[in-house]
């Protein structure tokens, strides 16, 4: 297993911290984000060890990458979440994002 998916709700930072903390395995969450403003308290909490980005809710390639530049600020490691329906561009998203932060891409 390579994380805990939303052990909690993503708006739940103190609850993601606290899962984090007692658990052995990375915690990836933020899959329903809608800007990279979401993703700064998560964060900034320490509440993840994973940032799921979805190219569909958080602003399309620009703001996925932005997100992804927030996450890599921090050495954290980003996953392209999408519907299943919407796989094409997350897969065209990570290429773009392999290029520019390669080290901290998950798949």
């Amino acid at each position: 297993m390579t994380w805990f998916e939303e052990p909690v709700s993503s708006d739940d930072q103190a609850g993601l911290r606290q899962v984090r903390d007692s658990c052995p395995i990375d915690i990836a969450a933020g899959e329903y984000g809608y800007s990279p403003c979401y993703y700064a308290p998560m964060i900034a909490a320490g509440a993840v060890d994973c940032v799921q980005a979805d190219i569909t809710r958080c602003g399309g390639v620009t703001g996925w990458l932005a997100v992804a530049h927030v996450a890599a600020a921090r050495q954290l490691d980003i996953s392209g979440h999408s519907p299943p329906r919407c796989t094409r561009p997350r897969h065209d998203v990570q290429g773009l994002h392999r290029r520019a932060l390669p080290h901290r891409l998950t798949r």
